[in-house]
C-alpha cells in the first residue's frame, strides 16, 4: 500500500486505486477527469511541506504546539480548497492516501456541506512524536536570540535540527522529495508579466488566478533569475564547482540543451526586464519578444526551462505537466518527449497528461527501447536506435486512459507497448470514412447507396 491513492468517488473519478510511481502518464478526452487526478496525486505529495512548515512555527514560539493538529487541519483544508474550490462542499466525495499501510490521510464528505481530514491513528502518532521531539530540543535548547552573542550559530542549530526532522518525515510518509511544480494547461500568461516572484493573492493581476497558477508564476518569477546567462553558461556553474565536477554526469544537460534548441527555434534570454528568444539564421543574430513569440515557443518555454534546471541540479523534484504537447508539431512533440524522458533518467519523478496520441507512441517507443535492451543483454541496445539517456523502463511506470471515471492501465505486458489505438478513436473513424470514399470513388455514383449509413 505505499503511496496509494485510492479514489472512491472525486468529482469524475471513482472507483481507482493507484499506486503513485515515478512515471505516471494520464491520457483521455477532456473532462474526463485528468486535471482532477493529477491536482490529488500533488496534493498529497505537498503534505510534507505542510507539516515542517508548521513544525517550524512551534520551534520559532509563533505557535502553541497543543495546537499542532488544528494548523495542520487548517493548512491541509487551505490547500485542498486553493485546487478544488467549491467544489469541496457542493459534491459528497471520499478519498484517501496511504504513504503505508497503516499510515494514511481519509479526506470525504457526506453531507455536501463539510469535508472532513482524519488522520490514521499511527499516523496521529507519529506526527505527535515529532512534535514532542520540537518541544524537546526547545526545553534543551531555551536561549534567547535577542540576548546571544552567537545568533548565527544558533539559527545554524534550529536548521540542522529541522533537516533531521525533515529526514523523520520522509521516514514517515515515504516522501524524499526536495521540491515540487504543477505546470499547468493554461501557462503561457506568465509570458506576459514581469517580476512574477513578488507578486501576491491580492494583486489585481494574480485576483483571478487559482492557487497553483499562483504557484506556478511565483516559481517561474523565481527561476527568471538563472536566465539572465545562456543554458551553456549555466552548466558551466557546475561544471567549475568541485563539489559537482569529479561525479557530475554531463552528458544530460548537454543533451538537454539540444532538444531545447530544436524546440524552441532558439534560446531563451532575459535581462531582468526584458525576455527574449535568440536565434540565428543566414542573415546573423535575431531576437523576438517572448510575448509576440509563436504559440508553441510560448507554451513549452517554461516545461524546457524548469526541466533544463532540474537536469542540470542534483535534487528530488516532483514535476506534474500538463498537456507538453500543447501547441507543438510533430517533431517537436517528439523532441520534448525526450527532454522528459531525459528528465526522467536524471531521477526527476513526474506525472504527464495528455490528449495526444502522437506523444503518447513517441514516449511509448522510448519504453520500448528499454525494454529491448533488457532482452538482448549482455550485448547492447545502439545508441544510434535510441540514446541510452532517453530508454524509459516501463517498470518505473504507469500509463492510464481515464474512460468513465476509471483510470485503466493502457500498457499491454504481452505486446510489451502502449496500445495507443485505444485512445484513436478519432484515426480510426476518419480510416473508415476514408475507406468507404474510395470504395465509392472506385465503384462510381451508381453504386454509393450501398456505403450510407
Amino acid at each position: 500500500m505505499n503511496n496509494t491513492l485510492i479514489i472512491k468517488k472525486f468529482g469524475p473519478l471513482k472507483d481507482n486505486e493507484v499506486q503513485i510511481k515515478d512515471i505516471i502518464l494520464v491520457l483521455g478526452p477532456q473532462a474526463s477527469g485528468k486535471s482532477t487526478f493529477a491536482k490529488l496525486v500533488y496534493y498529497f505529495l505537498s503534505i510534507k511541506s505542510q507539516i515542517i512548515d508548521v513544525l517550524s512555527l512551534i520551534l520559532s514560539d509563533s505557535a502553541d504546539s497543543k495546537y499542532f493538529f488544528t494548523l495542520i487541519q487548517k493548512s491541509l483544508r487551505n490547500e485542498l480548497y486553493g485546487y478544488f474550490d467549491s467544489f469541496l462542499v457542493r459534491e459528497n466525495f471520499d478519498v484517501s492516501y496511504y504513504f503505508s499501510e497503516d499510515l494514511l490521510i481519509h479526506i470525504y464528505n457526506n453531507n455536501k456541506r463539510d469535508y472532513k481530514i482524519v488522520f490514521s491513528s499511527k499516523l496521529r502518532t507519529a506526527l505527535q512524536a515529532l512534535v514532542d521531539s520540537v518541544e524537546e530540543y526547545k526545553k534543551n535548547n531555551n536561549v534567547s536570540l535577542l540576548g546571544s552573542s552567537n545568533i548565527s550559530s544558533i539559527k545554524e542549530q534550529k536548521i540542522s535540527f529541522l533537516n533531521e526532522q525533515s529526514e523523520r518525515i520522509n521516514n514517515i510518509i515515504n516522501n524524499r522529495l526536495d521540491d515540487k511544480i504543477y505546470i499547468p494547461a493554461s501557462r503561457s500568461y506568465v509570458n506576459k508579466f514581469t517580476d512574477l516572484q513578488f507578486f501576491k493573492p491580492i494583486d489585481n493581476q494574480f485576483r483571478n488566478i487559482d492557487l497553483l497558477d499562483q504557484e506556478f508564476s511565483v516559481y517561474v518569477g523565481y527561476l527568471k533569475k538563472h536566465y539572465n546567462l545562456s543554458l551553456e553558461e549555466q552548466l558551466n556553474i557546475y561544471k567549475n564547482n568541485k563539489l559537482f565536477g569529479l561525479n557530475y554526469n554531463f552528458k544530460f544537460p548537454k543533451e538537454a540543451q539540444k532538444l531545447i534548441g530544436k524546440i524552441l527555434k532558439g534560446e531563451y534570454h532575459t535581462n531582468g526586464k526584458n525576455e527574449h528568444i535568440l536565434f540565428n539564421d543566414t542573415d546573423g543574430e535575431h531576437r523576438i519578444e517572448v510575448a509576440f513569440s509563436s504559440s508553441g515557443q510560448q507554451e513549452s518555454l517554461w516545461i524546457l526551462n524548469i526541466l533544463y534546471r532540474q537536469i542540470l541540479e542534483e535534487g528530488n523534484f516532483y514535476t506534474v505537466i500538463e498537456e507538453p504537447e500543447a501547441h507543438l508539431y510533430p517533431d517537436a512533440q517528439n523532441n520534448i518527449a525526450k527532454l522528459i524522458a531525459l528528465a526522467a533518467n536524471k531521477g526527476v519523478k513526474l506525472l504527464v497528461t495528455t490528449h495526444s496520441p502522437y506523444f503518447l507512441g513517441c514516449l511509448s517507443t522510448l519504453f520500448y527501447a528499454k525494454t529491448v535492451e533488457d532482452k538482448i543483454k549482455p550485448q547492447k541496445l545502439p545508441n544510434k536506435v535510441v540514446s541510452d539517456l532517453f530508454r524509459l523502463d516501463i517498470n518505473k511506470a504507469s500509463i492510464y486512459y481515464i474512460k468513465n471515471g476509471k483510470l485503466i492501465d493502457v500498457y499491454d505486458k504481452k505486446a510489451e507497448y502502449v496500445t495507443v489505438e485505444v485512445i484513436d478513436k478519432a484515426s480510426e473513424e476518419n480510416k473508415n470514412r476514408l475507406d468507404k470514399l474510395i470504395n465509392i470513388e472506385g465503384y462510381g455514383y451508381e453504386q454509393a447507396s450501398r456505403f450510407r449509413e
